[in-house]
């Protein structure tokens, strides 16, 4: 998965790419094409030069003597005949200097009284190259201080005109349905970004809306299935205390009293849910996770008795920050859905480190789905005591707290690990 940046981001990287490259085509084409420039100047000047020995040769009928003047350098070399005119770069020797230099040279044949010449007229590149290269640097300056300059602004610029959109941004990162307050951006010039702030806030409202009303549906639901709970649960109390009541009438009797049972824990964990899930918790404070997980195991230590399980806990003191009633209820469906599925004689293995903390049984059966793990009313192996919302409840502890839960299976092993910030 690619790493994600913020917009201003990607957009000044693909800005600096494309401008680099257009800087880099410009100086080569700028380069080009001052040296073209000038050597065409050059190839000019050699043309006028030989225009004046043509016209020199026409009306003496004869040569001029050779000569070198500054950078310029005039040879005459008797020839066979009439030669093809060209221009041609070639490395010569400088008759001033004693060096050896670039010189552009135009080469043609003249024919006087004495028959034909060849002439060649030279004219060095130094300076021009010089030239160039002046030119070049004072040009290419110019444009990277206008493509640098052009960027700041442009950033500057782009910067600004986005400020709109990173409001609304934050605004909705630090929203919350459960606030009470509706979502409200802070107003724009901009049509776009205007229209953009009227359809979040309208969608944001009916989110909420739809929130308060689920939220109030769960809460009602919950509170009043408690009550017909308790009516049942004191009827059926008075039922068993009857006189006459049969085997089979008593069986019965237990059969409705446990499903009451389940019913009472899945209403409790429901709205225990709904509670988590409306941020009821929210207040934090650092908590020994270490000292609870003791408390814990003492608590279940009539049913680790009874089931012969064998307890490997290591670990030292760990604080990390987490509503106390959350971390309760946390550790204990850790610890009783490992003890839910652990057979008789096994092993509860507790490994809790300044990172994290890992529980682990020893249990028949393949490794659970992890598709569906986390999901309500999933029941692992098809446990119908359970009421399947154990691992639910933990998953959105977790997600409220900032922690990750993962699970892995090895053998005859299941293990969940809650990890948070070390």
């Amino acid at each position: 998965m690619r790493a994600s940046m913020k917009l201003l981001d990607r957009y000044s990287r693909i800005n600096v790419g494309a401008t680099i490259a257009i800087f880099l085509v410009a100086a080569l084409a700028l380069f080009v094409s001052l040296h073209y420039i000038l050597l065409q100047q050059i190839d000019d000047d050699l043309r006028i030069e030989e225009r004046e020995i043509l016209l020199y040769v026409q009306k003496n009928g004869r040569i001029p003597e050779s000569s070198s003047v500054d950078d310029q350098l005039i040879e005459f070399h008797a020839a066979d005949g009439n030669d093809q005119r060209r221009f041609q770069t070639l490395d010569l020797v400088d008759p001033t200097h004693g060096d050896k230099e670039k010189f552009r040279q135009l080469r043609f044949t003249v024919r006087d009284t004495q028959g034909w010449h060849l002439v060649l007229v030279s004219k060095a590149l130094e300076q021009t190259d010089a030239l160039v290269t002046t030119l070049f640097f004072i040009t290419t300056v110019t444009i990277l201080f206008i493509l640098l300059l052009s960027f700041a602004i442009n950033r500057w610029a782009v910067k600004r005109l986005w400020r709109p959109f990173y409001a609304v941004l934050d605004s909705v990162r630090h929203y919350k349905l459960n606030d009470g307050a509706p979502l409200r951006l802070p107003s724009t010039t901009v049509e776009e970004f205007q229209f953009m702030n009227e359809r979040i806030e309208a969608f944001a409202g009916q989110a909420r809306l739809d929130f308060l009303a689920l939220k109030t549906f769960s809460e009602n639901a919950t509170h009043e299935l408690q009550t017909p709970i308790a009516v049942v649960r004191s009827k059926l109390d008075l039922l068993q205390q009857e006189p006459g009541l049969g085997a089979q009438g008593a069986a019965a009797l237990q059969g409705a009293y446990d499903s009451l049972q389940r019913l009472d824990r899945l209403n409790a964990s429901l709205l225990l849910l709904a509670r988590i899930e409306n941020r009821q918790f929210a207040d934090t404070e650092p908590v020994d996770v270490n000292e609870l997980l003791r408390a814990k195991l003492r608590e279940f230590q009539e049913l680790l008795q009874e089931k012969e399980i064998q307890v490997e806990h290591s670990g030292d003191t760990v604080i990390i920050r987490i509503n106390p009633a959350l971390c309760q209820i946390l550790l204990n469906n850790l610890l009783s859905n490992a003890l839910r599925y652990t057979a008789t004689g096994g092993t509860l293995q507790l490994n809790l480190d300044k990172a994290s903390l890992s529980v682990c049984n020893t249990a028949d059966g393949p490794a659970l789905d992890e598709q569906t793990l986390y999901q309500r009313f999933q029941r692992g192996n098809g446990n119908r005591g359970s009421a399947g919302l154990g691992l639910a409840l933990i998953k959105q502890i977790c997600d409220v707290s900032g922690f990750r839960l993962s699970y892995r299976h090895s053998g005859n092993r299941h293990c969940f690990r809650v990890s948070w910030p070390a």
